[in-house]
């Protein structure tokens, strides 16, 4: 039960998780009515606190796989200005260091304006690439790095799209 009284205190904050697996709480305990810390935190709708648990107990061995949305139409006439990138879970450390894009095999400079976003850490939005894919070329868009889910199972391959502008 302190399990439950803790998750209800802090809400979908996994720090007091991890303190408690760090002291030795064990997440296979169960309370009176057969229910783990796990059980409670899926039932709250607590994420972070059910992925701590949930790499604490071992339950996911399965490695992220992803997608870029291919960029349409394909050729083009025009530059590109948004990526959608949707992943199979939710994961973790995936920011602009790990995304590539060549023109003809060339690497380019991410612009200033680049932005990735998300709102639930699957499907993600890069923007602001309108000026660095204007000319006329094959372009290679290109994710991989140290993205993980949140039992820390690494991405399965490096993601691309490749098109044509011109």
């Amino acid at each position: 039960t302190a399990w439950v009284g803790q998750l209800k205190a802090f809400n979908d904050e996994a720090t007091i998780v991890e303190r408690l697996l760090a002291r030795g709480a064990d997440p296979f305990l169960k309370d009176d009515a057969g229910k783990t810390p796990l059980d409670y935190a899926q039932a709250m709708g607590y994420l972070h606190p059910a992925d701590r648990l949930i790499k604490a107990m071992g339950l996911d061995t399965v490695a992220p796989t992803g997608d870029i949305v291919d960029v349409s139409p394909d050729p083009r006439q025009t530059s590109v200005t948004d990526f959608i990138v949707n992943f199979s879970e939710r994961v973790y450390h995936f920011d602009l260091a790990d995304v590539t894009l060549t023109l003809d095999g060339v690497p380019l400079v991410l612009p200033a304006e680049a932005k990735l976003h998300t709102n639930d850490e699957r499907s993600y939005q890069l923007s602001g690439f309108s000026g660095v894919t204007a000319a006329n070329g094959t372009y290679l868009l290109s994710i991989k790095g140290n993205i993980a889910d949140p039992s820390d199972n690494a991405l399965v391959s490096t993601l691309t799209d490749t098109w044509v502008k011109g």
